[in-house]
Protein backbone atom coordinates (compact mmCIF):
# COMPACT_ATOMS: atom_id res chain seq x y z
CA UNK A 1 0.00 0.00 0.00
CA UNK A 2 0.87 3.72 -0.77
CA UNK A 3 0.58 6.64 0.56
CA UNK A 4 -2.06 8.09 -1.95
CA UNK A 5 -4.58 5.52 -0.30
CA UNK A 6 -4.70 8.54 2.42
CA UNK A 7 -4.96 11.35 0.87
CA UNK A 8 -7.08 13.96 2.97
CA UNK A 9 -10.18 15.48 1.09
CA UNK A 10 -8.21 19.01 1.77
CA UNK A 11 -5.86 17.75 -1.53
CA UNK A 12 -8.48 17.59 -3.60
CA UNK A 13 -8.51 21.43 -4.55
CA UNK A 14 -5.24 21.04 -5.15
CA UNK A 15 -5.45 18.20 -7.61
CA UNK A 16 -8.26 20.26 -9.07
CA UNK A 17 -6.63 22.96 -9.20
CA UNK A 18 -3.28 21.08 -11.12
CA UNK A 19 -5.96 20.15 -14.11
CA UNK A 20 -7.46 23.59 -14.56
CA UNK A 21 -3.79 24.87 -15.41
CA UNK A 22 -2.85 22.38 -17.33
CA UNK A 23 -6.29 22.81 -19.37
CA UNK A 24 -5.18 26.27 -19.74
CA UNK A 25 -1.81 25.23 -21.13
CA UNK A 26 -3.31 22.60 -23.81
CA UNK A 27 -6.02 25.64 -24.56
CA UNK A 28 -2.80 28.41 -24.70
CA UNK A 29 -0.35 26.19 -26.54
CA UNK A 30 -3.12 24.60 -29.32
CA UNK A 31 -3.84 28.19 -30.18
CA UNK A 32 -0.39 29.56 -30.76
CA UNK A 33 1.67 26.79 -31.69
CA UNK A 34 0.38 26.26 -34.72
CA UNK A 35 1.17 29.80 -35.65
CA UNK A 36 5.13 29.37 -34.80
CA UNK A 37 7.60 29.67 -37.27
CA UNK A 38 8.63 25.68 -37.26
CA UNK A 39 5.25 24.17 -36.93
CA UNK A 40 4.05 26.99 -39.77
CA UNK A 41 6.07 25.37 -42.07
CA UNK A 42 4.76 21.67 -41.28
CA UNK A 43 1.49 23.06 -41.73
CA UNK A 44 2.33 24.40 -45.35
CA UNK A 45 3.78 21.16 -46.35
CA UNK A 46 1.08 18.60 -45.06
CA UNK A 47 -1.96 19.53 -45.92
CA UNK A 48 -4.83 18.77 -43.01
CA UNK A 49 -1.93 18.76 -40.27
CA UNK A 50 -3.80 22.09 -39.08
CA UNK A 51 -7.01 20.08 -38.59
CA UNK A 52 -5.32 17.01 -37.21
CA UNK A 53 -3.29 19.16 -34.13
CA UNK A 54 -6.84 21.46 -33.69
CA UNK A 55 -8.92 18.30 -33.23
CA UNK A 56 -5.88 16.39 -31.16
CA UNK A 57 -6.28 19.90 -28.91
CA UNK A 58 -9.83 19.45 -29.05
CA UNK A 59 -9.93 16.24 -27.24
CA UNK A 60 -7.14 16.89 -25.11
CA UNK A 61 -9.34 19.47 -23.65
CA UNK A 62 -12.27 16.41 -23.17
CA UNK A 63 -9.94 14.21 -21.40
CA UNK A 64 -8.50 17.22 -18.63
CA UNK A 65 -11.77 18.25 -18.41
CA UNK A 66 -13.70 15.57 -17.25
CA UNK A 67 -10.96 14.92 -15.20
CA UNK A 68 -11.49 17.82 -13.41
CA UNK A 69 -14.97 16.52 -12.66
CA UNK A 70 -14.21 13.54 -11.02
CA UNK A 71 -10.56 14.63 -9.50
CA UNK A 72 -8.92 11.89 -11.86
CA UNK A 73 -5.99 10.67 -9.65
CA UNK A 74 -2.73 9.66 -11.72
CA UNK A 75 -0.92 9.04 -8.50
CA UNK A 76 -1.88 5.62 -10.11
CA UNK A 77 -0.02 5.32 -12.64
CA UNK A 78 3.27 6.57 -11.29
CA UNK A 79 2.99 4.81 -8.15
CA UNK A 80 1.52 1.22 -8.20
CA UNK A 81 -0.25 -0.38 -5.17
CA UNK A 82 0.86 -3.79 -3.75
CA UNK A 83 -1.84 -6.06 -2.62
CA UNK A 84 -0.79 -6.91 1.05
CA UNK A 85 -2.20 -10.21 2.80
CA UNK A 86 -2.73 -10.97 6.97
CA UNK A 87 -1.85 -14.71 5.97
CA UNK A 88 -0.60 -16.46 3.33
CA UNK A 89 -3.48 -17.02 0.78
CA UNK A 90 -6.23 -14.73 2.71
CA UNK A 91 -6.76 -11.33 1.07
CA UNK A 92 -6.74 -8.04 4.22
CA UNK A 93 -9.31 -5.61 4.35
CA UNK A 94 -6.69 -3.38 3.15
CA UNK A 95 -5.97 -5.18 0.13
CA UNK A 96 -9.93 -5.43 -0.59
CA UNK A 97 -9.81 -1.77 -0.13
CA UNK A 98 -7.16 -1.07 -2.51
CA UNK A 99 -8.67 -3.61 -5.46
CA UNK A 100 -11.85 -1.16 -5.12
CA UNK A 101 -9.73 1.76 -5.74
CA UNK A 102 -7.72 0.80 -8.52
CA UNK A 103 -11.36 -0.53 -10.27
CA UNK A 104 -12.52 3.24 -9.53
CA UNK A 105 -9.53 4.61 -11.31
CA UNK A 106 -9.77 2.00 -14.29
CA UNK A 107 -13.16 3.25 -14.69
CA UNK A 108 -12.81 6.79 -14.44
CA UNK A 109 -9.81 6.98 -16.52
CA UNK A 110 -11.92 5.22 -19.13
CA UNK A 111 -14.25 7.74 -18.58
CA UNK A 112 -11.77 10.56 -19.48
CA UNK A 113 -10.36 8.58 -22.63
CA UNK A 114 -14.29 8.70 -23.78
CA UNK A 115 -14.71 12.33 -23.18
CA UNK A 116 -11.40 12.91 -25.38
CA UNK A 117 -13.35 10.84 -27.90
CA UNK A 118 -16.23 12.37 -28.30
CA UNK A 119 -14.65 16.08 -27.67
CA UNK A 120 -12.82 14.50 -31.32
CA UNK A 121 -16.23 12.79 -33.01
CA UNK A 122 -17.54 16.20 -33.07
CA UNK A 123 -15.54 16.79 -36.44
CA UNK A 124 -16.87 13.97 -37.96
CA UNK A 125 -20.01 16.12 -39.42
CA UNK A 126 -17.53 17.45 -41.72
CA UNK A 127 -17.04 14.54 -43.56
CA UNK A 128 -20.75 13.81 -43.41
CA UNK A 129 -21.63 17.23 -44.65
CA UNK A 130 -18.99 17.12 -47.49
CA UNK A 131 -20.36 13.38 -48.33
CA UNK A 132 -16.29 12.57 -48.73
CA UNK A 133 -13.43 11.15 -46.48
CA UNK A 134 -11.32 13.11 -48.05
CA UNK A 135 -10.36 15.63 -45.80
CA UNK A 136 -9.61 18.92 -48.35
CA UNK A 137 -13.29 17.99 -48.84
CA UNK A 138 -14.50 18.05 -45.21
CA UNK A 139 -12.36 21.35 -44.18
CA UNK A 140 -13.81 23.34 -47.40
CA UNK A 141 -17.29 23.68 -46.75
CA UNK A 142 -19.28 26.48 -47.32
CA UNK A 143 -21.62 26.29 -43.79
CA UNK A 144 -21.06 24.76 -40.45
CA UNK A 145 -21.99 21.23 -39.76
CA UNK A 146 -24.81 20.12 -38.09
CA UNK A 147 -22.52 18.90 -34.80
CA UNK A 148 -21.16 22.34 -34.60
CA UNK A 149 -24.87 23.45 -33.43
CA UNK A 150 -24.94 24.21 -29.97
CA UNK A 151 -28.38 23.44 -29.84
CA UNK A 152 -27.93 19.80 -30.26
CA UNK A 153 -26.47 19.35 -26.98
CA UNK A 154 -29.51 20.28 -24.45
CA UNK A 155 -31.99 18.84 -27.33
CA UNK A 156 -29.64 15.02 -27.00
CA UNK A 157 -29.42 15.53 -23.48
CA UNK A 158 -33.21 15.75 -23.12
CA UNK A 159 -34.36 13.26 -25.55
CA UNK A 160 -31.57 10.59 -23.33
CA UNK A 161 -33.33 11.31 -20.40
CA UNK A 162 -36.63 11.34 -21.33
CA UNK A 163 -35.44 7.78 -23.26
CA UNK A 164 -34.40 6.53 -20.25
CA UNK A 165 -37.08 7.39 -17.94
CA UNK A 166 -39.60 5.72 -19.96
CA UNK A 167 -37.62 2.54 -20.54
CA UNK A 168 -36.62 2.16 -17.12
CA UNK A 169 -36.41 4.79 -14.52
CA UNK A 170 -34.05 3.22 -11.92
CA UNK A 171 -31.88 4.43 -15.03
CA UNK A 172 -32.41 7.84 -14.99
CA UNK A 173 -29.57 8.97 -12.58
CA UNK A 174 -27.48 6.42 -14.48
CA UNK A 175 -28.07 8.49 -17.90
CA UNK A 176 -27.75 11.68 -16.35
CA UNK A 177 -24.50 10.84 -15.43
CA UNK A 178 -23.58 10.14 -19.38
CA UNK A 179 -25.29 13.45 -19.96
CA UNK A 180 -22.57 15.91 -18.36
CA UNK A 181 -20.00 13.65 -19.53
CA UNK A 182 -21.65 14.14 -23.23
CA UNK A 183 -22.41 18.08 -21.92
CA UNK A 184 -18.50 18.53 -20.40
CA UNK A 185 -17.35 16.91 -24.04
CA UNK A 186 -19.11 18.69 -26.39
CA UNK A 187 -19.70 22.36 -25.15
CA UNK A 188 -15.94 22.11 -24.76
CA UNK A 189 -15.65 21.90 -27.89
CA UNK A 190 -18.12 24.31 -29.33
CA UNK A 191 -16.63 27.27 -26.67
CA UNK A 192 -13.25 27.01 -28.36
CA UNK A 193 -14.65 26.82 -31.85
CA UNK A 194 -16.62 29.95 -30.83
CA UNK A 195 -13.74 32.30 -30.63
CA UNK A 196 -13.40 31.77 -34.05
CA UNK A 197 -17.12 31.21 -35.03
CA UNK A 198 -18.90 32.35 -32.68
CA UNK A 199 -21.58 29.88 -31.09
CA UNK A 200 -24.41 28.49 -33.42
CA UNK A 201 -27.89 28.65 -31.76
CA UNK A 202 -30.11 27.30 -34.55
CA UNK A 203 -32.45 28.72 -35.49
CA UNK A 204 -31.63 31.84 -33.68
CA UNK A 205 -28.70 32.05 -35.02
CA UNK A 206 -24.82 32.76 -34.16
CA UNK A 207 -23.13 34.83 -31.75
CA UNK A 208 -20.38 37.17 -32.42
CA UNK A 209 -17.08 35.20 -31.94
CA UNK A 210 -16.21 34.98 -28.16
CA UNK A 211 -13.09 37.13 -27.38
CA UNK A 212 -10.05 35.17 -26.45
CA UNK A 213 -10.20 36.01 -22.71
CA UNK A 214 -14.36 35.49 -22.95
CA UNK A 215 -13.20 31.91 -24.39
CA UNK A 216 -10.68 30.53 -22.29
CA UNK A 217 -12.83 31.61 -19.19
CA UNK A 218 -15.50 29.20 -20.51
CA UNK A 219 -13.22 26.28 -21.06
CA UNK A 220 -12.04 26.28 -17.23
CA UNK A 221 -15.28 27.55 -16.08
CA UNK A 222 -17.06 24.37 -17.65
CA UNK A 223 -15.71 21.50 -16.10
CA UNK A 224 -16.05 23.74 -12.65
CA UNK A 225 -19.94 23.97 -13.30
CA UNK A 226 -20.45 20.18 -14.32
CA UNK A 227 -18.22 18.97 -10.76
CA UNK A 228 -20.31 21.59 -8.38
CA UNK A 229 -23.78 20.12 -10.12
CA UNK A 230 -21.94 16.32 -9.93
CA UNK A 231 -21.48 16.49 -6.17
CA UNK A 232 -24.32 18.56 -5.61
CA UNK A 233 -27.32 17.40 -6.91
CA UNK A 234 -27.04 13.20 -7.92
CA UNK A 235 -27.56 10.59 -5.52
CA UNK A 236 -25.82 8.96 -3.47
CA UNK A 237 -26.43 5.92 -5.95
CA UNK A 238 -24.58 7.95 -8.75
CA UNK A 239 -21.64 9.45 -6.69
CA UNK A 240 -20.55 6.19 -5.33
CA UNK A 241 -20.40 4.39 -8.35
CA UNK A 242 -17.42 4.42 -10.91
CA UNK A 243 -19.21 6.72 -13.89
CA UNK A 244 -18.38 4.06 -17.38
CA UNK A 245 -20.26 1.22 -15.35
CA UNK A 246 -23.51 2.97 -15.81
CA UNK A 247 -23.48 3.67 -19.32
Amino acid sequence: MTWQMFIPSTFLPVRCLIYEVLLLFICVTGDHLPRTKTVSQWIDRYYGLRAILDNLVHGLVGFVSWAVVIELDLSYVFSPIVPSSTEEGSPSASSFKIFIAMHEFNAHLIACLFSMILAMVVDVDHFIMARSWRLKDAVSLSGRPPFHCTTVIPVAVCFSLLMSYHIRRRSVCHCASFSLLFITAWLSHHIRDAHRHGLWFWPLGSTPPLPYFVYISGILLLPLLVKLYYYSTMSSEFTSAPIMSTV
